[in-house]
């Protein structure tokens, strides 16, 4: 199910959206994935069901004079699925970090932040892992110890 509920530029879920999640839940739904706040929001499991408030936003212009850089609307949440062949019963969840990066001429692409860490050095490193870290602790909800940037986040229910 995918829901467009959440204030816009919200990193916690409001009560609502919280409402919303549990009400697809208890009618059954698999998966749950929300969008709308343009900014990532926690993924949760409630009842053994992912919901992932929001995934954050590909398309956004980090130069929109409306933009509320704290909250990191530039970065986003690609959700990976894996189903069993058999019986398209899902059998691990996972999660990439991307960031929209705006050129000169005012064109967007979305880029693996994994990509990025690679290829930086000095103070734009350690703020994009800085970023990254936030990110990811919104989505998990997790502490962040021995945290090293990946291609590919595990999300399992703990």
């Amino acid at each position: 199910m995918n829901v467009h509920n959440g204030g816009q530029f919200n990193p916690i879920p409001g009560d609502f959206s919280e409402y919303i999640m549990k009400f697809c839940v208890n009618a059954g739904v698999d998966l749950v994935v929300g969008h709308h706040p343009h900014v990532v929001q926690k993924a949760d499991f409630i009842n053994h069901v992912l919901c992932a408030f929001s995934l954050g936003n590909y398309s956004i212009s980090p130069s929109t004079p409306y933009m509320l850089f704290e909250d990191l609307p530039h970065y986003s949440v690609a959700l990976h699925l894996y189903l069993n062949a058999s019986n398209d019963i899902s059998v691990m969840y996972s999660f990439s970090i991307l960031k929209i990066i705006e050129d000169r001429k005012g064109s967007l692409t979305v880029y693996d932040t994994y990509d990025i860490f690679q290829k930086l050095g000095g103070s734009d490193r350690d703020q994009l892992l800085k970023d990254i870290k936030k990110i990811y602790h919104r989505f998990t909800q997790k502490d962040i110890n021995n945290f090293n940037v990946q291609k590919e986040y595990s999300l399992c229910e703990e």
